[in-house]
């Protein structure tokens, strides 16, 4: 019985670390201007684990293709860790942009972060260009 306690109590408190060490990142705001070409954004680590990277992309559609407006630009941190609960910002002008958008245009946000832990997760939101 008391081996058995002790098994049952092991794998509940596992389980309950491994549920806890959730991983989590969020689109506080983005702007994104046709002229010039600039999108403003900012993320915040919502999970429990620090974060290694952060990428950005953003699309859109043109004659109802998908077009990518910006592929896997980065997020630079002030340390090595994006640490839970804090924010990052950047600011990427026209020589991240592959494409130029279209004031007035709907746009798709896509952050990919990559968590300490090795998890990978994403946020998106959806904008129109000023």
């Amino acid at each position: 019985t008391i081996v058995g306690g002790i098994l049952v109590y092991h794998v509940f408190f596992s389980t309950a670390s491994s549920i806890s060490s959730n991983s989590g990142i969020q689109i506080q705001s983005a702007n994104l201007y046709a002229s010039p070409p600039l999108l403003e954004i900012t993320v915040k680590n919502t999970g429990s684990v620090p974060i290694q990277s952060v990428t950005v992309s953003v699309y859109g559609s043109n004659n109802g293709q998908t077009q990518t407006l910006i592929s896997s630009a980065s997020v630079p941190f002030s340390s090595s860790y994006l640490e839970p609960g804090q924010s990052a910002a950047t600011t990427i002008t026209s020589s991240g942009f592959s494409a130029t958008p279209v004031s007035g245009e709907q746009y798709t946000i896509v952050v990919s972060a990559t968590a300490q832990n090795g998890e990978t997760f994403t946020a998106s939101q959806t904008i129109i260009a000023q």
